[in-house]
């Protein structure tokens, strides 16, 4: 798995791998078009999804997933993106706005903001290419030149290796980030109490609430001072439990505001 890992580590950094999906339905002719379309690679891997696979949704449409190997003769990505249309006219987008039923490229970072990867840049492209195997079994072999099955099957598993890898960074690093969370508000507490507190006749020192903007100025400066990135849930949340521990009107009343949701929301 990791001699495999390494090699298609290589590929991309190299730029010598293409990804990608035909939105065609699995057919002896499909099959037989995309062999023919495909053999000008020195390499690849084409695989089946969807269409009553086992294990899978029978409603999903057939498709395939690809990747090929390049060489320094391969021509323009381009060039194979039009030679794709030619072979499959039915790929073509539908009116001047619509998208084709096609995609092929190198792999590159996506869904950034919809979907946090916590692997590293390098692992998330070859995430991309591995997931081209995820669906590979004895019984849904893929259409494959210089690769063996073996080799599609190690890279079926390196998937849900990294996907696996993936999950157990994120709790890591959940967890990292809430202990940091933490720290801040002690500290941005034990802030606001040093300078809104004055001392009183008795000798002690007596705090003295700031108002909600005051303690906003307050977390947003911190972010601002540390160089952290500004994220208005985290500030938000931020702000809030810290009034819930400074002030028990507030407490009382974000209290009575949750109770209300959850009435809300309990009622058919």
């Amino acid at each position: 798995m990791e001699e495999m890992k390494a090699y298609i580590e290589s590929l991309i950094l190299d730029n010598k791998i293409w990804k990608g999906q035909l939105n065609l339905s699995h057919t002896v002719e499909n099959e037989s078009k995309i062999q023919c379309l495909f053999d000008r690679f020195p390499s690849f891997v084409i695989t089946r999804e969807g269409n009553g696979l086992p294990g899978k949704n029978p409603s999903a449409n057939g498709h395939y997933h690809f990747f090929v190997v390049l060489s320094d003769s391969t021509y323009k990505l381009d060039s194979f993106k039009a030679e794709i249309r030619k072979v499959f006219p039915e790929l073509k987008r539908e009116g001047k706005g619509g998208e084709h039923k096609y995609t092929c490229g190198y792999p590159k970072l996506t869904n950034v903001k919809q979907y946090k990867n916590h692997l590293s840049d390098l692992d998330q492209k070859v995430l991309q290419i591995c997931y081209i195997c995820k669906d590979v079994t004895d019984n849904n072999q893929p259409l494959m030149k210089t690769f063996n099955i073996d080799q599609v099957k190690n890279l079926r598993d390196l998937y849900f290796k990294l996907q696996k890898d993936n999950i157990d960074l994120k709790i890591k690093n959940d967890s990292k980030e809430n202990n940091e969370r933490q720290s801040i508000i002690k500290k941005l507490i034990d802030q606001i109490k040093q300078t809104n507190s004055i001392p009183g006749a008795d000798g002690k020192s007596h705090f003295i609430m700031p108002s909600k903007i005051e303690i906003i100025e307050t977390v947003c400066q911190s972010f601002i001072t540390n160089y952290k990135t500004m994220n208005k849930n985290v500030i938000q949340n931020i702000c809030e439990t810290i009034l819930v521990i400074l002030d028990s009107q507030y407490y009382e009343e974000y209290k009575e505001t949750i109770k209300n949701n959850i009435s809300i929301n309990f009622i058919i």
